[in-house]
């Protein structure tokens, strides 16, 4: 769980959260490598490697903390609010 969600979640409760979403992840992997597999059998194991680079590069870029913010530093001074760091 990273840092940004560890802040939304209440602190009894974190331990909670991050196992179900580690068993989340750990249970639906196989089905990934299944519709990879089968996506790199029908187009290409180069042209499947190199759609999911650029989604992973889209997904990074469109959650990039200097797109919600404008920069880091802005980023941080509005994550730390007028009481100092939460």
């Amino acid at each position: 769980m990273g840092d940004d969600a560890a802040e939304q979640v209440p602190p009894e409760a974190r331990s909670r959260v991050a196992s179900y979403d580690w068993m989340g992840s750990t249970a639906l992997r196989p089905v990934g490598l299944a519709i990879a597999g089968s996506i790199a059998g029908a187009f290409g194991v180069r042209e499947t490697l190199i759609a999911a680079a650029a989604i992973v590069v889209a997904a990074s870029a469109a959650i990039s903390p200097s797109r919600m913010c404008g920069t880091w530093s802005a980023c941080t001074a509005q994550r730390r609010g007028p009481l100092g760091p939460s």
